[in-house]
């Protein structure tokens, strides 16, 4: 490979890299000022940008923790906190 072709290659790869980090800051700041404490799954799926089977493997691993009001069945809910952790370690991303 020419010099040519591998600095246009990493200027691409920076200008990825560039657009994650401003779309990982861009939903932290979003996830620290709001004023809820908890999530809703719809609410999670649509902020972190992930499908449902995902949410269920992070629950299965016991990386990410649903609560219920009403016990098994009932509408679920998770802690912002817990969520921004999540983000955090890297285990979740957008």
């Amino acid at each position: 490979m020419n010099t040519e072709n591998l600095d246009t290659k990493l200027d691409i790869l920076l200008t990825k890299v560039s657009a994650l980090e401003k779309t990982s800051t861009d939903l932290k700041s979003t996830i620290i000022n709001s004023n809820k404490k908890f999530l809703d799954e719809e609410e999670l799926l649509i902020e972190l940008d992930i499908s449902r089977a995902t949410v269920y493997r992070l629950e299965k691993s016991g990386k990410l923790k649903a609560y219920r009001l009403n016990g098994k069945g009932s509408k679920k809910y998770f802690k912002r906190e817990e969520v921004y952790a999540l983000l955090e370690s890297g285990i979740a991303k957008k």
